[in-house]
């Protein structure tokens, strides 16, 4: 194998790796897309009844109200519409991230009023 030839492998194997590894988004955005402010407040919502469900006694009838029809019913979607859209932010971390990231912010939120109603209580 002569000095070309080992250059000219080594160009063409760069010259893949470059294109193979470029940033693509590789789900698809599906028609009916839920825009990232209401997932940010499914998500959010989740995580708080998911919170709530772990305190005792639980209330038979706060069980049936709460939950993924409750969400459904509020934001006027459907399990498939909640599934497309969440692989779809999956497979696009930055704005998944960017989604969380406030997610976590209102969270944080919420647990810095609860603790001042406790200051304020004690």
């Amino acid at each position: 194998m002569n000095y070309t030839t080992i250059k000219i492998s080594i160009s063409i194997f760069f010259l893949l790796l470059i294109l193979c590894c470029k940033e693509q988004t590789l789900a698809y955005k599906p028609k009916n897309l839920i825009d990232e402010l209401t997932m940010e407040n499914i998500i959010y919502e989740a995580i708080m009844m998911d919170v709530m469900s772990t305190f005792k006694p639980k209330n038979k009838k706060f069980i049936g109200i709460v939950g993924s029809p409750y969400l459904f019913l509020k934001y006027n979607i459907d399990s498939l519409q909640l599934v497309r859209s969440n692989e779809y932010y999956t497979k696009n971390p930055k704005v998944m991230s960017k989604i969380y990231t406030k997610v976590l912010k209102r969270m944080q939120r919420s647990k810095d009023s609860i603790d001042n109603i406790k200051i304020k209580e004690n």
